[in-house]
């Protein structure tokens, strides 16, 4: 809906997910932002290689220790986080995470570790999918 609004008027901006342009590329303008290091166009790249920032962000998937103890539930997680489905991912217009930050996630999927990597503090700018793939990066970017 948001994206037939900007579409239908040209003084419109609107600000919704890559992924949703990526479908309507045809339909809408881009805006460079400047993260602080050079305005750079939103693209599957930019979000990939955190270039785009801060306005790119990883998704989240939060379960409890219960529910993980429901082989479903586990099993849902287990294909959320899978390399394996890194295509469905792009498919669908979203940036797929790199396979070493899926198994670093799966790692900590297996280790039966729940709750929030942040560690209760919110959002923490600055903090791309790359940083997952290192305990010490992380605990750098919380400290910050």
């Amino acid at each position: 809906m948001l994206v037939d609004a900007v579409a239908r008027n040209p003084y419109a901006l609107g600000y919704f997910g890559y992924a949703y342009y990526a479908a309507n590329k045809d339909r809408l303008k881009l805006v460079a932002v400047d993260g602080g290091k050079g305005c750079v166009t939103p693209s599957s790249e930019a979000v990939a290689d955190a270039t785009y920032q801060p306005l790119s962000r990883p998704l989240f998937i939060y379960a409890s220790r219960k529910s993980m103890l429901r082989p479903e539930a586990k099993a849902f997680a287990e294909f959320y986080v899978s390399p394996e489905n890194a295509p469905r991912v792009e498919r669908v217009g979203y940036v797929a995470l790199s396979p070493a930050t899926l198994l670093s996630v799966m790692r900590r999927l297996d280790q039966n570790v729940t709750g929030s990597i942040f560690g209760g503090q919110g959002s923490v700018l600055g903090v791309t999918a790359g940083t997952f793939q290192d305990e010490d990066q992380l605990k750098n970017a919380l400290v910050r």
